[in-house]
């Protein structure tokens, strides 16, 4: 699915407000050529305009659950590189 199909899908998605759709394009903006993201959360919350923890871990949650990323929290504590996979996107 190319970019601008599967923003139209974020937009028509009932479940999803502007803080998906804007942590999502940033979430776009980083990823690599392999459609990885590994980022530090405060990096992302920032460029999302997210100021809460809470709002970021519902919105992330809710974006990997409806099928839009694949969300990988780091399990270590120094590294802190959290992981996203976005599937089946052409950017």
């Amino acid at each position: 699915m190319n970019l601008g199909a599967m923003l139209e899908r974020l937009i028509d998605d009932p479940f999803v407000g502007p803080a998906h759709i804007a942590l999502y394009v940033v979430i776009v903006s980083k990823v690599d050529l392999h459609g990885r993201v590994f980022f530090r959360k405060k990096e992302l919350m920032d460029n999302a305009k997210i100021k809460s923890k809470t709002t970021f871990h519902q919105v992330i949650q809710l974006l990997h659950k409806q099928g839009y990323l694949v969300y990988k929290p780091s399990r270590d504590l120094k590294r802190r590189l959290n992981e996203i996979n976005l599937l089946n996107v052409r950017v």
